[in-house]
């Protein structure tokens, strides 16, 4: 999957999840998803430091697991279950 396609498919799950959402709720949740990538980017050199870097993100907020989805030939990290 390209770049654009996976950037295809995140911009429509976004779309569906900020529907209703006002418009400075929106401005942070994206503001702060930049943020996210940047640092993950600038940060992140090896797979075991992304996972360290999102568990922090995510620390008292979500769980989070690394699995291997069937439609996948690798693995990911998913949340597991809201904190």
């Amino acid at each position: 999957m390209s770049m654009y396609e996976s950037g295809s498919k995140i911009n429509e799950a976004l779309k569906a999840v900020l529907q209703g959402v006002d418009e400075s709720d929106k401005v942070l949740i994206l503001d702060t998803m930049i943020r996210f990538g940047q640092v993950a980017k600038f940060r992140c050199r090896s797979n075991v430091a992304y996972e360290n870097f999102v568990n922090a993100c995510f620390k008292d907020i979500a769980t989070i697991i690394r699995e291997k989805p069937e439609h996948l030939d690798f693995e990911i990290l998913r949340v597991k279950e809201v904190l």
